[in-house]
């Protein structure tokens, strides 16, 4: 029986010191099937749309003056929360860290199924928030840093970033459901500047769902 205890004893430590990192954020995980009732009261956000903001005429100028990705956001931000049949999108209503810092999220689905968590968040706030994420999902990181050009669409004047690539090096793991994700960050999440109230420059976290269908 002691044999059995101690046996149990160091599986039971073993287990816990090496456990998976969450494949989730603020009680959504990759894996989980949600409805969009269910995703934003999970988030707690009252209200919300169920489709995406109207695309119109001026959206060309917008586009043309600010770039695709720049446009899509800043109409995001001007619609509101909104769920439709492949995405939710929250601009603003969600907070982390000890100072409530405001994120944007957006979680892609597929027939119900959680397949991508982004959390998007202002450069300034990344060495606030990364010591958080790193002890949220725990484990040993890869990192990676390089120079990026980032560049003012409109005035198309570009500035060198010190870009830097956190990777995690194990596989995260959904415990309601056993599936596995990736997790990364980065300081600089892509090469135009931003034009919404987060400022010209996103830090942000992606948590993927690795598929099994293949």
């Amino acid at each position: 029986m002691k044999k059995i205890l101690i046996v149990w004893c160091m599986f039971f430590w073993g287990t816990t010191s090496f456990a998976a990192a969450p494949c989730g954020f603020k009680g959504i995980s990759v894996g989980d099937r949600l409805s969009s009732e269910e995703i934003m009261k999970i988030l707690n956000i009252k209200k919300f749309s169920s489709q995406s903001p109207d695309e119109d005429i001026n959206d060309f100028a917008l586009e043309k003056k600010h770039g695709f990705f720049a446009a899509d956001e800043i109409r995001d931000e001007k619609h509101g929360a909104y769920c439709t049949r492949n995405r939710c999108s929250i601009h603003y209503g969600v907070f982390v860290g000890n100072n409530n810092t405001p994120v944007i999220v957006n979680i892609r689905l597929n027939d119900s199924l959680v397949t991508t968590i982004t959390v998007a968040f202002s450069e300034g706030r990344w060495d606030e928030l990364i010591p958080i994420l790193e002890q949220k999902y725990e484990g040993t990181w890869s990192i990676d840093r390089t120079d990026m050009i980032v560049t003012d669409y409109e005035t198309k004047k570009s500035y060198v970033v010190d870009r830097k690539t956190i990777t995690h090096n194990d596989d995260g793991l959904n415990i309601r459901t056993g599936d596995k994700c990736k997790i990364m960050a980065t300081n600089f999440d892509m090469v135009y500047w931003h034009h919404d109230s987060y400022g010209p420059f996103h830090s942000i976290l992606i948590i993927n769902l690795i598929s099994k269908n293949f």
